[in-house]
C-alpha cells in the first residue's frame, strides 16, 4: 500500500507547528522571568558622589603666650643738690655790725657787687678806725665816689687770702694798686694799720679786721 500523499505533506506542517508552539512557551517562560525581576528605577541609582569642599580649619583657641614685660627704664639719678651758699663778705661785715661805715662806703663806691660775688680778701676798718678821719673826711669821702672807690679797693686782696698766707710775703698788693709792707710779728701789721681779728671767713674770701683806715702806702714800700 503506497503512503498518502497527503500524509506526508500534513507532518512537516505539524513539526513546523510545534516549533511555534515551542517557541511561544519559551517566549512565555522568558516574559515571566523578565516580570520577577526587579526593575530599578532612577530613586534606586546610587547618588552622584560629587568633591564635597574641605571643612575650614578650626581656629587655634589656644591661649598664646603673653609677652613679657619690656622692663622698666632705670630712672636717672637726681642731681645733687647744689649746696647753699653761705654768707659772702658783705654779709658778714653787716651781721658783725661793727662795720656800718665801711659797708655804706662799699654801697656809695659801687662796690657791692664786686665784694659779694667775686673771691676777695677785706682788711676791714672798724667803725671807730673810720671816725678817727673826723666826719668832715667821712663826709667829703661819701660825697666823692671815685676818690672813695680808689681808697677802698687798697683795702682789697685778691684771691682769699688767710694771715698765714699773707705772712709769707714782705709785702702785699692790693686791688687798687697800693703795696702794703707786712710786718708778721706780734702783733701783725699790714702796712700802718694792726689786724685786730683775722681770718674771719665768708663764702668768697676772707675779712682781716684793721685798725686804721689805710689812706697812703709807704714811700719806701718794698717791691
Amino acid at each position: 500500500m503506497s503512503p498518502n500523499p497527503r500524509s506526508r505533506r500534513a507532518r512537516p506542517t505539524r513539526l513546523a507547528a510545534l516549533a511555534v508552539a515551542l517557541t511561544l512557551v519559551a517566549a512565555a517562560c522568558g516574559g515571566d522571568d523578565d516580570a520577577d525581576a526587579p526593575t530599578t528605577t532612577v530613586a534606586d541609582e546610587a547618588p552622584a558622589t560629587t568633591d564635597a569642599p574641605e571643612p575650614e580649619p578650626e581656629p587655634d583657641t589656644t591661649d598664646a603666650p603673653e609677652p613679657e614685660p619690656e622692663p622698666e627704664p632705670e630712672p636717672e639719678p637726681e642731681p645733687e643738690p647744689e649746696p647753699e651758699a653761705g654768707p659772702n663778705l658783705i654779709d658778714v661785715a653787716i651781721e658783725a655790725g661793727d662795720f656800718t661805715i665801711l659797708v655804706a662806703a662799699v654801697d656809695a663806691a659801687g662796690l657791692t657787687e664786686e665784694l659779694s660775688t667775686r673771691e676777695r680778701t677785706v682788711l676791714a676798718p672798724t667803725d671807730e678806725a673810720f671816725e678817727a678821719l673826723g666826719r668832715e673826711t667821712i663826709d667829703a669821702l661819701l660825697a666823692d665816689p671815685d676818690t672813695l672807690r680808689g681808697i677802698l679797693l687798697n683795702h682789697v686782696l685778691p684771691l682769699p687770702q688767710t694771715a698765714a698766707d699773707i705772712a709769707l710775703f714782705n709785702n702785699v698788693l692790693a686791688v687798687g694798686g697800693a703795696s702794703w709792707v707786712i710786718d708778721a710779728g706780734d702783733p701783725f701789721r699790714i702796712g700802718e694799720a694792726t689786724v685786730i681779728a683775722a681770718d674771719v671767713e665768708a663764702d668768697n674770701g676772707f675779712i682781716h679786721v684793721i685798725d686804721t683806715v689805710l689812706l697812703e702806702p709807704e714811700a719806701d714800700a718794698e717791691g
